[in-house]
């Protein structure tokens, strides 16, 4: 690792190494040695740019976050197809590939800890805020195309879109197995399927 990298460049690879050390060993696991051991950094070249693990968890979920939203910015036009937009959208919001899963890992762990941690709170809000903010696009997207159920409750549906996906997300990382990628997809559409018209 090159002694001179830029402070900001070095804050994203200490959050990108947090969040593989939370993926796989879980909080407990992302310490300030451990994180810049995995780094490749010193400890004291970690602690010249977050003061403690808390603030290095606070700056990984702001990335979480950031990086969501930039995924699904980055998703087809609800305008063009709004049923396959929405689901795309809603894809990019489960664990479906090592990326997202060790990202989902990372957010469950940190949401656990805000828990009882409450420094961590308003970030935690932040990215149930964007979850949010995601599911009442998606149902407004539908009721625009005119595809929403007439008699549906726009907010109702927004709450449990957004609890649908959030329970979804946290089975596949529960069990695997019975819960695989190409089964996760075929319940988005089926959900989806149910509240249209």
């Amino acid at each position: 690792m090159p002694r001179n990298i830029d402070r900001e460049e070095r804050k994203r690879l200490i959050a990108q190494t947090a969040w593989r050390l939370v993926a796989t060993q879980g909080l407990k696991g992302a310490t300030v040695r451990n994180i810049a051991e995995a780094a490749h950094l010193s400890v004291g070249s970690v602690q010249h740019v977050f003061k403690s693990s808390k603030d290095i968890y606070l700056f990984a979920m702001d990335q979480a976050v950031a990086n969501a939203a930039a995924r699904i910015g980055a998703t087809p036009s609800l305008a063009h197809d709004p049923l396959a937009a929405v689901q795309h959208v809603l894809y990019e919001l489960l664990p479906l590939d090592k990326t997202r899963e060790a990202e989902a890992r990372t957010w469950l762990a940190f949401t656990a800890e805000a828990l009882v941690e409450p420094s961590l709170a308003e970030a935690s809000s932040a990215m149930q805020y964007l979850l949010g903010q995601v599911a009442r696009s998606c149902i407004e997207a539908l009721d625009e195309a005119e595809l929403l159920r007439a008699d549906a409750d726009k907010e109702l549906e927004t709450i449990s879109l957004q609890a649908f996906v959030d329970g979804l997300a946290l089975q596949m990382l529960a069990a695997p197995k019975s819960l695989p990628a190409s089964k996760a997809k075929e319940a988005v559409r089926s959900y989806i399927q149910g509240i249209c018209a």
